[in-house]
């Protein structure tokens, strides 16, 4: 029981919501107004995790209790998480602000994986403490994760188009699922369209922060993202980064959300493991 247990690659959304998450604060809209009544519906700052038996890969970390939910040095409970690293697709403060505590941990190194950007969040270059950012990803670059006896997990680094420099990840199991983490863009370059279609993707969980009237330079609308699902022709398609605005028009228009595309929740897990 132990054994298959540990052979499970999952990818758990950890936040779902845009920089002013849900409820946002003092706002009486519908959405705001329903989360704050059921916190399953709360959205949390947009991030993610990749488990791969106890080991923990973070995608982006914005969220602000790191330190209590990856305690180290890690508990000898074979269910206890183990972080191993950090992907950043880029350093805004709502993914990037639990570092600035994080760093300050002793007598390790934690790799922090992300865009080259020269000017990174606060003073985290000046003052690393224990995270390494010396892993700057280029677009399109494609690694081996891991390769044991329990899974081979390959990720590349696809570029966005953001308001600074941004990566999304394509995280693929060999002989089982892949799966695309894309938050925090205007739209997909054709490389990467093609690309995706290419590897035939699972999972697409894809930026999706305003209603149709809204036009922001480094976020998707519904009509940008459901028009990009229809050019991806993935298998699935997930929302995030999702703004109360437009979960507040979903909710008075929901016919609105067609061709299979679905809302993702904090806490909705992926399996990527083999069959």
């Amino acid at each position: 029981m132990t054994k298959a247990k540990t052979k499970r690659v999952l990818f758990t959304l950890l936040g779902t919501g845009s920089a002013s998450q849900l409820p946002v604060y003092n706002c009486p809209c519908p959405a705001c107004e329903r989360a704050r009544a059921d916190s399953r519906l709360i959205r949390r700052p947009a991030s993610a995790m990749l488990q791969i038996g106890r080991d923990v890969y973070l995608f982006d970390s914005g969220l602000m209790d790191l330190r209590e939910r990856f305690p180290m040095p890690p508990s000898d409970d074979p269910a206890s998480p183990h972080l191993k690293a950090i992907f950043q697709t880029h350093y805004h403060a709502d993914h990037a602000q639990g570092l600035l505590s994080l760093r300050w941990g002793e007598n390790m190194s934690l790799p922090v994986y992300g865009p080259v950007d020269k000017v990174g969040f606060a003073d985290l270059y000046k003052h690393p403490g224990i995270l390494d950012f010396s892993h700057r990803l280029e677009p399109f670059q494609r690694f081996t994760l891991v390769d044991n006896r329990f899974a081979r997990v390959e990720i590349t680094a696809l570029p966005l188009q953001h308001s600074r420099p941004t990566l999304g990840y394509l995280i693929e199991v060999t002989e089982a699922k892949a799966l695309a983490y894309l938050t925090d863009t205007k739209g997909l370059s054709p490389q990467v369209i093609a690309l995706l279609r290419e590897r035939q993707v699972d999972y697409v969980l894809l930026d999706c922060s305003y209603p149709p009237e809204v036009d922001a330079k480094g976020h998707n609308n519904l009509l940008d993202a459901l028009a990009l699902a229809a050019g991806i022709q993935a298998k699935a398609f997930y929302l995030t980064h999702i703004d109360h605005s437009l979960e507040a028009y979903l909710i008075k228009n929901p016919e609105q959300l067609t061709q299979g595309v679905q809302l993702a929740r904090d806490g909705m897990c992926f399996d990527l493991s083999a069959a």
